[in-house]
């Protein structure tokens, strides 16, 4: 036991010395450092929503350790925030941590925690050139209701140095008709810093894995402020 945890310890600095891909000689743990997806809330691919705006947990890179871990109902998702390469500053590079924990309490229902914390020398929204913190706490549900409808929903709030606190949440009925086919409904709330009152935001949405490498997405949006739109994307996988 003593000699797996000195290995798991060594695993662990020589992989955040690196950026490979390292495993850690520990049941259930792996070690990664490399260009990673930030681990926070549900793993859903919408183009730019609200609940994602409001924690600015975007599903964007960030160089960083991880230590993900599974077992038979749980499963988390630790990343330690060293860099942004989208950062041409140090000033304005954020680091801190991102966290995901869920649990399976049986099958087709799961719930789940995220937090967020970053510093930064300067704020890279307004420029300001004093340190700048930033804190976003999630909590979201996944759960199957017949064989081909499932729902899942995420309440997300967050805060920012020099900001009023802000929240959103999403709520998503997911109808899957055919295997790879899926027909969704999505509805938003959100309260924003810079606005006075709730948003509302609605999203109907079709989703087809074509084949295990391509996906075509379509959605339509509307949303009080910036009225309707239609967005398309082809997604490859290799």
């Amino acid at each position: 036991m003593i000699h797996q945890a000195v290995r798991f310890v060594l695993t662990f600095v020589l992989a955040s010395l690196s950026a490979s891909i390292t495993p850690a000689c520990a049941d259930g743990w792996t070690v990664r450092t490399a260009r990673l997806v930030m681990p926070y809330g549900m793993r859903v691919p919408k183009h730019f929503g609200w609940y994602r705006d409001v924690t600015r947990a975007q599903r964007e890179a960030r160089k960083g350790t991880v230590l993900p871990h599974s077992a038979l109902s749980t499963r988390s998702d630790p990343l330690a925030i060293l860099n942004e390469h989208k950062q041409t500053s140090d000033r304005y590079r954020e680091r801190g941590y991102a966290a995901f924990a869920e649990y399976t309490p049986r099958p087709g229902l799961a719930v789940g925690l995220s937090g967020l914390i970053t510093l930064a020398s300067a704020d890279r929204l307004t420029f300001a050139q004093e340190k700048t913190w930033h804190r976003a706490e999630s909590t979201f549900v996944r759960a199957r209701l017949l064989r081909t409808l499932s729902v899942q929903s995420e309440l997300e709030l967050a805060q920012r140095s020099r900001r009023a606190r802000a929240y959103a949440a999403v709520l998503q009925l997911d109808y899957e008709p055919r295997p790879g086919l899926h027909l969704m409904c999505s509805g938003e709330l959100a309260h924003l810093p810079a606005e006075n009152d709730v948003l509302p935001g609605g999203w109907m949405t079709i989703d087809w894995l074509v084949s295990r490498h391509f996906e075509v997405r379509f959605d339509a949006i509307a949303r009080r402020e910036t009225g309707s739109q239609l967005l398309a994307r082809l997604n490859t996988y290799f």
